[in-house]
């Protein structure tokens, strides 16, 4: 009997051994994260691009050369399958001017419009005959109506939507109010997507300083879209000089704009950057600012470049382990 408890005891004791170096074995630590990202669900492939155009006197020019490359936008919003709305609004506000409301008919272009390609042009190209005095900001926001009440009214703004402004203009802009109601107005348009992702992003073609080689307009010295260069920058726009023979390269840093809002992927906790892997389609992506993707920590996004930027139809497959498992 003394033998089986001395038995019993041992047995016990050898179990509570090798149990204290198994914990003391074990390396506690979150396992590999896995997240897991269908386009067709998590890609917000809507964009409302709204187009202002000045018509003040010396823009025709500018008009030619911005209309001779919208068709290369266009181009890379079809190739990836975004669901886009354009719209276009003047900076005439004089009573009876072109300010104020979506020009042509039908107001708000999309995929479908027949004769787009025609229609979007004409919008474009509107000519010089309008007020010297732009207030392009005015004809935004009557254009848009009451917290953007008017601009849903006429099929064009989109809750769900991006939205982005391209603004064409040589001079600074007139409209009544400050830099800060500006932001204020965009801000309370378009306040953050759910997933805390801006929702609106504005871009300059225009004159974006007195160093601009645009002719002098005031005093002798060109008169620079600072209002205009503010929203850019606080929304994270393009701003791009307007006097140049050709407007190719300010085309093409708008389109990486409004990719990079649209494809953007949140992660939800910050990653140890070392571990990411990307694939696309089952293909690996490798990290690369021109045809790969970069991690941008605020916000611990995952942003796409060139080629690898993926259609409305991919598979997006990121895995990391999050930092605090590290």
């Amino acid at each position: 009997m003394r033998f089986a408890q001395r038995l019993q005891r041992m047995l016990l004791a050898g179990v509570l051994i090798g149990l204290a170096s198994a914990c003391s074995n074990h390396k506690y630590g979150l396992v590999d994260e896995n997240q897991v990202f269908e386009s067709t669900t998590t890609y917000n492939n809507k964009v409302d691009v709204l187009l202002m155009v000045d018509n003040s006197s010396s823009m025709n020019v500018y008009q030619s050369r911005f209309a001779s490359e919208t068709q290369a936008l266009i181009d890379t919003l079809n190739s990836i399958g975004l669901d886009y709305h354009i719209a276009v609004v003047s900076t005439d506000m004089r009573v009876g001017g072109m300010g104020g409301r979506f020009l042509g008919t039908p107001a708000v272009l999309t995929r479908a419009t027949p004769d787009f390609a025609s229609l979007l042009d004409l919008r474009i190209r509107l000519g010089q005959n309008g007020s010297n005095l732009e207030q392009g900001l005015a004809s935004i926001q009557t254009a848009f109506g009451e917290q953007g009440a008017a601009a849903i009214q006429a099929g064009f703004l989109r809750l769900d939507a991006m939205l982005a402004v391209v603004v064409l203009s040589d001079e600074d802009d007139s409209s009544p109010g400050l830099p800060a109601d500006d932001l204020s107005f965009f801000n309370k348009l378009k306040p953050p997507f759910s997933n805390g992702a801006r929702s609106w992003v504005l871009n300059y073609i225009g004159t974006p300083s007195l160093l601009s080689s645009c002719p002098a307009t005031i005093g002798g010295t060109p008169n620079p879209g600072l209002r205009w260069v503010a929203l850019a920058e606080a929304s994270g726009g393009s701003v791009d000089e307007i006097c140049k023979t050709s407007l190719n390269a300010a085309v093409t840093n708008i389109k990486k704009r409004i990719i990079a809002y649209l494809t953007d992927y949140h992660l939800g906790r910050k990653p140890a950057i070392e571990t990411i892997k990307v694939a696309i389609n089952g293909v690996q992506i490798f990290q690369d600012m021109l045809n790969g993707w970069e991690y941008i920590e605020d916000g611990y996004i995952i942003r796409f470049h060139g080629t690898a930027v993926p259609s409305t139809e991919s598979k997006v497959n990121i895995d990391f382990t999050p930092a605090e498992a590290k």
